[in-house]
């Protein structure tokens, strides 16, 4: 089996009033974005979301012709390759993309539906998030063994929960619906729960598209998170 190529679809939601910024302050009732479908030679594709300019270069100079089974492999040869410019920016959204899309072509392959972890709470864990978290936790809530690592895009941070490789994404800073909602669409389908801090689901296309905070996990894990952040003082001006 080997990647035959790429082929991206756009497309766009209307919203239900004109979302400005400063470059554009009209603003625009649309907003736009990119599935991305990575083929094979027998017919299977994996699909992800989003990607921008680099995908082509990365998938002409490192997954053509490749054996998608090979994840590992390829998120690391595909790091290699944008390493001299940065893991920010572009080659980040093209790299997170296209091993998003890699997984789901895997499982797709093996007929394993992606799953999230059964961990029950933060005790071994693998957490997506801020270095900090911890910080202000009591002698009671304060785990001994936890891996802590941040990578950037919390679209690519819940797909990782998503598919086991993480057990918890824990964000408490303000994101919008483009940056979360197809991610929590990956996410739910795995078995995991996304709410913010305090419990409540995302509500979508509404006036206003801005969420205080993302919490993703599966649901043993999702409800130990919410219970740890109410015994933790929120800092002063804290949106979450």
């Amino acid at each position: 089996m080997k990647i035959t190529g790429f082929r991206a679809q756009p497309y766009q939601i209307k919203l239900h009033r004109p979302i400005g910024d400063a470059n554009c302050p009209e603003g625009g009732q649309f907003m736009p974005g990119q599935a991305l479908f990575l083929d094979t030679d027998q017919g299977v594709s994996g699909i992800s979301f989003g990607g921008g300019a680099l995908v082509s270069q990365i998938v002409e100079h490192v997954l053509l012709g490749e054996d998608p089974r090979g994840v590992r492999g390829l998120w690391n040869r595909m790091v290699d390759y944008v390493f001299k410019g940065g893991h920010r920016g572009e080659a980040a959204a093209a790299v997170s993309a296209l091993d998003i899309a890699l997984w789901d072509l895997k499982a797709r392959l093996n007929g394993e539906p992606i799953q999230v972890s059964a961990a029950p709470d933060f005790e071994g864990a693998r957490l997506l998030t801020g270095r900090n978290l911890f910080k202000n936790a009591g002698p009671l809530h304060e785990p001994a063994n936890v891996t802590i690592h941040m990578v950037n895009s919390i679209a690519y941070r819940m797909c990782l929960v998503a598919e086991g490789r993480y057990d918890a994404c824990i964000s408490l800073a303000g994101k919008s619906d483009w940056d979360i909602a197809a991610a929590e669409l990956i996410l739910s389908e795995a078995g995991g729960v996304n709410t913010n801090s305090h419990g409540q689901d995302f509500a979508y296309n509404l006036p206003d598209p801005r969420h205080k905070s993302v919490i993703s996990a599966g649901p043993a894990l999702h409800a130990h998170v919410l219970q740890f952040l109410e015994t933790i003082d929120r800092p002063p001006g804290a949106r979450w």
